[in-house]
């Protein structure tokens, strides 16, 4: 999922600014930046005792001193819209503003749910 997600945040550019997305950290300074994660895997379809599908959250954290709407909307585009994630609202958090760093951030969750294959070997 990770190699999914890289996949579908690469080559970002909002409003002439290239944004970076790494897994967990980023070691930059001064520009706008993603950092993802996954959050959590819940059990979505069992039968005959296995699992049969399963769903995978992942936390998409955006870090900018400009605008941050602009980056957020192109992250929804790029997860909705091509990767066919499920934005989830209640998981996401609000904007946010650290003034020790100048930094606006907010936090967006998405789900894929995914059938496991693997009993079927």
């Amino acid at each position: 999922m990770n190699d999914e997600i890289i996949e579908l945040l690469k080559d970002m550019v909002v409003n002439g600014e290239s944004i970076p997305a790494k897994l967990l950290f980023y070691n930059g300074h001064g520009e706008s930046y993603i950092t993802f994660q996954e959050e959590d895997a819940d059990e979505s379809l069992s039968g005959d005792d296995q699992l049969l599908g399963f769903v995978t959250y992942y936390d998409i954290d955006v870090y900018t001193r400009a605008n941050l709407n602009a980056i957020v909307d192109e992250v929804k585009h790029r997860m909705v819209v091509q990767g066919d994630w499920v934005w989830q609202v209640a998981r996401s958090s609000q904007m946010m503003f650290d003034p020790t760093t100048g930094y606006y951030h907010q936090t967006l969750s998405f789900a894929k749910e995914r059938m496991n294959l693997e009993w079927q070997k």
